[in-house]
């Protein structure tokens, strides 16, 4: 149970330092409000490998965690390194709380499917196919910088 307490530690603090880094111009009011808010968002991301006791190396989390992570990172860093020096506020809390829930959704829709053992293969690849669907967006957006 530690490590999954640990783990939402981790991603609540990291989610929210990270926030905090990538905007700019955040009042009391709006830095304290995700603090708050950031909470309840790491623990559902972390609760259905608790619930379940998977490892927290397991492919099932390990790939919904790069996902959400994705999300997390690319709008708002892209947005910071484009407009910090030019806009006098900005603060992307939905991408991170996004970030988050989609971690605990894939992670929790891979272990139902798993557990109820109702057409697992061809479920499991649907859930492959959105997975890299919900991906393909930070994706693109790295390949917009770069590229265009």
């Amino acid at each position: 149970m530690f490590k999954y307490l640990l783990l939402t530690a981790l991603l609540y603090f990291i989610s929210y330092l990270y926030y905090v880094k990538v905007s700019h111009g955040l009042g009391h009011k709006a830095e304290f409000l995700q603090l708050r808010r950031f909470l309840p968002c790491a623990l559902l991301a972390v609760a259905p490998a608790a619930t379940a006791q998977i490892q927290l190396t397991n492919s099932l989390l390990l790939t919904s965690m790069a996902v959400g992570i994705s999300w997390i990172i690319t709008y708002p860093l892209l947005y910071w390194n484009t407009y910090h020096k030019n806009s006098t506020d900005f603060g992307f809390h939905f991408d991170t709380v996004f970030g988050l829930y989609i971690i605990g959704w894939l992670t929790a829709l891979k272990i139902i499917v798993l557990n109820f053992n109702i057409f697992p293969i061809t479920f499991l690849i649907i859930l492959t196919t959105v997975e890299f669907l919900i991906l393909l967006i930070p994706i693109s957006q790295w390949i917009f910088l770069f590229f265009i």
